[in-house]
C-alpha cells in the first residue's frame, strides 16, 4: 500500500495568543515542533511521503524551512506542500488534493503534538492492514 501521511502545521494557535510563534513552529530540542512528528513518519517505512499543510501566508517561508531542515538533520524523504484553509477540514481536504495519484491510503497528525512514536504510527498501519476502513488511536490521558 502506498501510505502518506498529511501532517496540519497550518492552525491558528488561538488558545496560545500570548506566544509570539504558532504553536507547531516553537522550537523544541532544537526543531520546530511540527518536524519531530515528520521525522517519525520519514522513519516508518510503510509510510511514502508527507504533505505538510502549512499556513498560506508563510508557504514558501516553511518550504524552505523543510529543505533547510532535510539538509542539515536528514532523512531525506518524499514530501509535499499545500495551504492550510480557515478551518481544519478545509486544512485536510487542501492536504488531500496534494497527495500523488499513487497514494491508497492517508494517515493524518497534527503537527502541534510532537509526541507520537513509531510504535503508535505502526498500531494505525496494521488496524488499516488488517481490514479497518478508518483507525483513531487513543493513549492514556495524563493529569497534567
Amino acid at each position: 500500500m502506498n501510505t502518506w501521511t498529511l501532517l496540519l502545521a497550518a492552525g491558528r494557535g488561538t488558545r496560545l495568543k500570548e506566544l509570539k510563534e504558532k504553536k507547531q513552529f516553537l522550537v523544541w530540542q532544537g526543531m520546530p515542533l511540527f518536524w519531530h512528528s515528520a521525522m517519525v513518519f520519514a522513519r516508518v517505512p510503510q509510510i511514502h511521503g508527507v504533505v505538510f499543510v502549512f499556513p498560506a501566508e508563510s508557504m514558501d517561508q516553511n518550504c524552505r524551512m523543510v529543505h533547510e531542515l532535510i539538509r542539515e538533520r536528514g532523512p531525506e524523504f518524499e514530501w509535499r506542500a499545500a495551504p492550510g484553509g480557515d478551518q481544519r477540514q478545509d486544512s485536510v481536504r487542501s492536504g488531500l488534493k496534494a497527495l500523488p495519484r499513487s497514494c491508497d491510503r492517508v494517515l493524518v497528525h497534527d503537527a502541534a503534538r510532537p509526541f507520537l512514536t513509531a510504535d503508535l504510527v505502526q498500531r494505525v498501519i496494521s488496524g488499516l492492514d488488517a481490514g479497518a476502513a478508518g483507525v483513531v488511536p487513543g493513549i492514556p490521558v495524563t493529569d497534567t
